[in-house]
């Protein structure tokens, strides 16, 4: 459809035209109008409206929120007439720092939700709202604005909320630095350089007194302000720190690079935001004492500093076990504090404890973090599982299982909890549209029509992660006619049971159905497992919801990626490379389980080769010499080999009747090795040595081991 852009010049700006195809909305809140169709495209028609203020592209989180409300997968195919049926539009917690003013353009947008993201007052101030006529709820709190934007004040609707922010009135929040106390002595030297590396580390403790952070727009705490390498001077990215300052004034207690007088001074700590210089929400004042070490009251005085500190700190501002040891540390300092025959040393040795307590302290998740973690794991409810990818939907599982833990565990640092909360934004991105294709349900109808007959049914379909997978049913195979849902997943409810059993071998491919009972007959699956395999032989094996096992049901080939195997009922399956499960049987050797060895018969000897023949799944189980090194095929099966199963670190020791030395083979050198045990001129090492030695199996070695050892050799 050819786009028509008309644009006139207009007395009356916010009209729109609800009951024609065309709707007039603002261009940019002036007199001048754009008319559009609703069936245009947005993208098409300008794709400015969906950046923000100074963005290249669009942001993910925007997109995908706008997705959600319009319900249209791809952002690009968006219609106004898309946009005019939107009726709520949730951005909280997206860490947005612009709005587009494509939101302008949605007539009937009833509750705009903005809370939670990092919008400034420069990044809103434009934001235009006047055709959005059905407006009623309007949230922006928990941002960094400074002053209520015009607009906002001139909304006339049911609820408004601005709090939380930096604005120079009730319920707002603040900026703070902790420690407010810091102390110096006389005597202790404090440059120039010096001087700007202490007024970086208070910088480096600017929070809010939620503990929340400053966005990098207003401050990087990881980029000093006042303290910058000679190399670093003309480095743009150190303009960041232009945004915040500190007023501290220390001349008069320094001389030549040290403190030389005795007093206090207060410091200021300030945001720079035009227009807002009397808001105390952006400015916070500290105290810098300069001490005189020679008065005794020095210590006491430092140490109530101190204390009064310290019990401005809340519980809930740090996790459990690391407040445990802070308190009881307050707790016995302000003892001491209150002690009337305390001294220096009490004192010193309190004041030190304490500082290193508080050192300690791990911030934990406050309650602003844990208002975050919480609106986030319900804004996780809003996705649902099926319209993503597998790998993609797991991510974000899993990010959502870490929001989980920091909300409830309070031993969880803020750290950790940030670190979920990033980890969850980081999935949100990751998040990949589902590729699934469904196939038809395969009638009831459908089978009774090739019932008997050699004759196939086909149905074809795609994963959630796009791979392709095919059915065939033939007639002959069929035994009960019923509908077939034949649905294919790759993933499953019990994948942690299954990768649990799996262990070391990573390599798995899950597959279960959507039909989970018995199948109307055997049908053949082709199926794409590229991700996992390429070429070679593997197993297959279903879960046992039982025994919580896997059974081995048969062999499969991949060529190229592609696997095909036949099905008869539901369930969890996956292909592996490993045998799992693996049981040493064998009907020619003996398997003692409990001492963990194979013997091998008196007068019989065996390759490797052999051996792996006469147990059950030998040609998977690992064969060693002794010492651990590499076995041949064709050599000698020894006592002291080891054979261990796949996938499993238990090993079995071989024992070979007569083989005493270990050497493969049955000689006189072997009864001489029994006779020397018996006389205890050697000693036979564990149990595989015994075992081999026993010759006649009467559970002693004598000589009369030796002497069968010697008739075989002769022939007797």
């Amino acid at each position: 459809m050819k786009l028509r852009k008309r644009i006139i010049a207009s007395l009356v700006t916010g009209c729109v035209a609800f009951g024609s195809v065309q709707a007039a909305m603002p261009l940019t809140g002036s007199a001048i109008t754009l008319y559009y169709d609703s069936k245009d495209v947005v993208w098409h028609y300008d794709e400015t409206l969906f950046y923000g203020l100074g963005e290249t592209e669009p942001n993910p989180n925007f997109i995908k929120a706008l997705q959600n409300a319009t319900g249209v997968k791809d952002y690009t195919e968006i219609t106004f007439g898309d946009l005019e049926k939107v009726t709520a539009l949730n951005l909280s917690g997206l860490g947005l720092e612009y709005v587009p003013k494509v939101i302008g353009y949605m007539p009937r947008l009833k509750t705009l939700n903005l809370s939670r993201n990092k919008l400034r007052n420069d990044s809103v101030s434009d934001l235009n709202l006047d055709n959005c006529v059905f407006l009623t709820s309007v949230d922006l709190s928990y941002n960094f604005l400074t002053s209520v934007p015009a607009w906002f004040s001139a909304l006339n609707i049911k609820t408004k909320n601005i709090s939380n922010n930096l604005i120079n009135m009730t319920n707002q929040r603040s900026i703070k630095v902790n420690p407010e106390v810091y102390y110096f002595g006389i005597g202790d030297s404090l440059s120039d350089s010096e001087l700007n590396a202490f007024k970086d580390k208070i910088l480096s403790t600017v929070a809010l007194n939620d503990e929340s952070l400053l966005p990098e727009y207003f401050f990087d705490p990881l980029l000093p302000t006042y303290n910058i390498p000679e190399s670093e001077k003309d480095n743009p990215a150190y303009l960041k720190n232009e945004h915040i300052e500190i007023d501290l004034d220390v001349s008069s207690f320094i001389k030549d690079g040290y403190v030389a007088k005795s007093g206090s001074t207060k410091g200021t700590v300030s945001l720079f935001v035009p227009g807002s210089l009397n808001n105390p929400n952006i400015r916070y004042e500290f105290t810098v004492y300069f001490l005189d070490g020679s008065d005794p009251t020095t210590v006491k005085v430092r140490l109530q500093a101190l204390i009064a500190e310290c019990e401005q700190l809340t519980a809930d501002t740090y996790t459990a076990p690391t407040w445990t040891v802070f308190s009881n540390q307050l707790k016995t300092a302000k003892t001491i504090l209150e002690y009337s025959q305390n001294d220096n040393d009490m004192l010193q040795n309190s004041y030190d404890s304490l500082v290193e307590a508080r050192k300690q302290l791990v911030a934990g998740v406050n309650t602003g973090t844990k208002k975050v973690l919480t609106d986030l794991i319900s804004i996780a409810k809003n996705y649902k599982e099926g319209d993503y990818t597998d790998e993609s939907w797991k991510k974000l599982s899993y990010a959502v299982s870490l929001l989980t833990d920091a909300k409830d565990d309070t031993s969880v640092s803020l750290e950790e909890a940030h670190a979920a909360i990033k980890a969850f934004q980081e999935a949100q991105n990751c998040l990949v549209p589902s590729k699934e294709v469904v196939p038809a349900v395969i009638t009831k109808s459908e089978f009774e029509g090739v019932f008997g007959e050699d004759i196939n049914i086909t149905r074809k379909g795609a994963t959630r992660d796009g791979y392709k997978y095919s059915w065939s049913f033939n007639g002959t195979g069929v035994t009960i006619p019923a509908d077939f849902n034949p649905v294919v997943y790759y993933s499953s409810k019990v994948e942690e049971q299954i990768r649990f059993e799996v262990g070391t071998a990573s390599d798995y491919q899950l597959i279960s159905f959507a039909e989970t009972k018995a199948f109307p007959g055997t049908g053949e699956l082709t199926l794409d497992v590229s991700k996992v395999y390429t070429d070679g032989v593997y197993r297959l094996y279903k879960w046992n919801t039982t025994t919580k096992k896997s059974d081995f049901i048969r062999e499969v080939t991949v060529a190229d990626g592609i696997v095909t195997t036949s099905f008869s009922e539901g369930g969890d399956y996956f292909i592996s490379s490993v045998l799992q499960n693996f049981q040493m049987i064998s009907s020619n050797f003996k398997i003692n389980n409990d001492k963990l060895a194979i013997t091998a018969g008196f007068k019989k000897k065996y390759t490797v080769a052999d051996f792996r023949k006469n147990i059950e799944n030998g040609e998977a189980i690992n064969i060693t010499n002794a010492d651990g090194t590499k076995v041949s095929e064709t050599q000698y099966i020894a006592t002291g080999m080891k054979a261990s199963a796949p996938n499993s670190d238990v090993s079995y020791t071989l024992v070979v009747m007569g083989d005493a030395d270990g050497d493969g083979n049955c000689t006189a050198l072997d009864a001489v090795y029994i006779l020397k045990a018996y006389i205890e001129e050697i000693t036979l090492e564990g149990y595989a040595q015994k075992a081999a030695s026993d010759v006649t199996g009467d559970g002693w070695v004598r000589v009369d081991d030796a002497l069968e050892i010697l008739k075989y050799i002769i022939g007797m």
